[in-house]
């Protein structure tokens, strides 16, 4: 039987690891920051790696003195260092490298002394992967050339058929395929 005097100390040490494990537990289930993009059993499997750990760590008992009162942070870092989280965050990583989630957004140009650079990224943006450039050399702007309001257009054309590169230069050939598909303008009468 445990003495009386030690019995809340470790009762409310106790809860307030509990509440720290069901935030994390709740942070999971709602696809928040790190967890975005997680499948639902994906989502599942990590909360029950997270009740196995909670279910170890408060069997510790007095172990728990160690990390204090504050329990921030500690329950997902407990979490990450499992070799069965890793494998899933893992898994979605890969999943990310073959399928990209997300809408393309143009983000802007700059200007140099050789090329206009149009910048777009992807929406939410989750890393650097998610950034695209097409430079476009000033000589493709011009009469009976690219205008300079379609250069973003031009662009998103070369984003969804080149795959996505995250840096290309545009070519003669890139411009004179975009302008063959253009619609001839007629007059009006």
């Amino acid at each position: 039987m445990i003495p009386a005097t030690t019995t809340p100390a470790v009762s409310a040490e106790a809860g307030s690891v509990n509440l720290e494990f069901d935030r994390v537990v709740q942070i999971i289930s709602s696809g928040a920051t790190r967890y975005q993009g997680l499948t639902p059993e994906e989502v599942e499997a990590l909360i029950a790696i997270l009740e196995e750990k909670r279910t170890q760590f408060l069997s510790r008992g007095a172990a728990m003195q160690g990390y204090g009162s504050r329990y921030s942070g500690r329950v997902q870092t407990i979490l990450i260092a499992d070799p069965r989280a890793k494998a899933i965050f893992d898994a979605r990583l890969q999943r990310r490298r073959i399928a990209p989630e997300g809408p393309i957004r143009y983000l802007g140009f700059d200007t140099t002394t050789e090329a206009r650079v149009f910048r777009f990224g992807r929406l939410p943006a989750r890393d650097a992967g998610d950034l695209f450039q097409i430079r476009i050399s000033h000589a493709f702007f011009g009469p009976h050339k690219l205008s300079l309001q379609e250069g973003p257009g031009f662009c998103s054309t070369i984003l969804s058929e080149k795959d996505h590169p995250t840096n290309y230069v545009a070519t003669e050939e890139d411009v004179q395929e975009f302008l063959a598909r253009k619609p001839v303008k007629t007059s009006k009468r």
